[in-house]
């Protein structure tokens, strides 16, 4: 049983090494400034004529009223 758990412990250690030795990408300490801005006009375009757009209307169309 005790090789099976240090065999596993290395391959976690193996998987994970990748990742901490990435250091092309820097953690943020915030987020940026801008994280909550509105999307662009084109993209705001091809939303309303997109499937989810779509759904979502329908969605808001419902009525949700639970009194008869």
């Amino acid at each position: 049983m005790n090789a099976v758990v240090k065999s596993e412990e290395k391959r976690k250690h193996d998987r994970l090494k990748a990742s901490r030795d990435n250091d092309v990408w820097q953690l943020r300490s915030k987020p940026p400034e801008d994280w909550n801005a509105p999307v662009p006009e084109w993209m705001a375009k091809k939303f309303e004529q997109s499937y989810i757009a779509a759904v979502a209307k329908k969605e808001e169309a419902k009525s949700s009223c639970c009194i008869s």
